[in-house]
């Protein structure tokens, strides 16, 4: 019943995606870019694209792991476990990159804010600088201390939360109540306390399908995303020099999401070129969704997945010495076969 639910939304969805035409932006169907590897990753609950390492996402697992973040690369590379020290993971569920205190600094917030029976009197918001992360690096563990704790509670009482987001332009966070067929919209507005808990502002009650489980914004703040744990998301518009939750008042516009098990996970790239999600379970696919019509394509990314890297490479490797006009781009125009020029001229873009 659940996925016949999830279908109905996603038809209803496009409806309104096609009625407001041009103003909707397209998205390609989801691309695996990678599989996660990581034995202990096993519970991904919310992902973050970095904007300042390249190709390098940060991951968490639900309730019952320790407070930890994890580190992989957009192909599911284990790169490294960062332990928080100072925090504890009632539920996490979900993760954001955005600013913060100091500026021209990236933050990770995690959000403490699962309620399955919305019995907490207040949830917990943790804020650390960014740390940095090759996407190539041999794994690393790390103790990463000077956390903040932001304790909120909600203006009319408990609920349980999946998703939460930071807006780019005001440092605002956003909370979304778990229901069905509706979210509630919660607002802590920037400066966050860090020294007492602070009442949230309720921004509104949203229609939308069923249990949003993941959200995020765009690093420039013009897109919204949203998902829920099956197939089902929508993307919401923000106005020019509008609060960002009156976007949710505008067309909402459908989103490709793959049917996933368990999916609480989505965040756009570092520029907006497309989204990610994974899911809860061991080993899950990673899958990419590249934007239709902005982001020009980048030379020698043969996958595609918005990236150069090794796997395209290989490919170049793989036909070494052959002819595929594909493939063949240095000199510009090509000399008709695959070689060490094209190897060369590749691995000027590589990430």
């Amino acid at each position: 019943m659940q996925k016949v639910a999830n279908i109905i939304a996603a038809i209803l969805a496009l409806s309104l995606a096609t009625r407001a035409g041009a103003d909707c932006p397209l998205f390609d169907s989801g691309l695996q870019i990678g599989t996660v590897e990581n034995d202990y990753l096993n519970e991904i609950s919310g992902i973050a694209a970095s904007r300042a390492n390249t190709d390098v996402i940060w991951a968490h697992n639900d309730r019952g792991d320790s407070a930890r973040i994890w580190a992989l690369n957009i192909h599911g590379t284990h790169l490294g476990t960062y332990a928080l020290s100072g925090a504890v993971n009632t539920d996490w569920e979900d993760i954001a990159v955005g600013p913060g205190p100091l500026e021209n600094i990236d933050y990770i917030y995690v959000a403490d804010i699962g309620d399955n029976y919305a019995t907490r009197s207040s949830v917990t918001i943790y804020r650390l600088p960014e740390p940095a992360a090759d996407a190539n690096q041999y794994p690393v563990y790390e103790f990463l201390t000077g956390i903040d704790a932001i304790a909120l509670e909600y203006p009319d009482g408990p609920h349980d939360a999946e998703a939460m987001m930071v807006d780019p332009l005001t440092k605002d966070i956003y909370i979304f109540s778990k229901e069905n067929g509706a979210f509630r919209l919660y607002r802590a507005p920037y400066p966050q306390s860090t020294t007492s808990i602070k009442t949230m502002e309720y921004k509104g009650w949203f229609g939308w399908a069923n249990d949003v489980s993941a959200a995020d914004v765009s690093p420039n703040a013009d897109m919204i995303v949203i998902r829920n744990d099956g197939g089902y998301g929508s993307l919401y518009l923000r106005p020019t020099a509008a609060n960002l939750w009156e976007a949710f008042s505008s067309t909402q516009c459908y989103i490709p999401i793959e049917w996933e098990a368990n999916g609480e996970a989505i965040s756009f790239d570092a520029k907006a070129c497309g989204y990610y999600t994974t899911s809860e379970g061991p080993y899950q696919p990673i899958f990419y969704y590249a934007r239709q019509g902005i982001c020009p394509p980048i030379p020698c990314d043969f996958d595609p997945d918005g990236a150069v890297d090794f796997k395209d490479l290989a490919v170049l490797f793989d036909s070494y010495l052959l002819s595929d006009p594909a493939l063949d781009l240095a000199p510009p125009g090509g000399d008709g076969v695959i070689n060490l020029l094209d190897i060369a001229f590749c691995s000027l873009y590589r990430m």
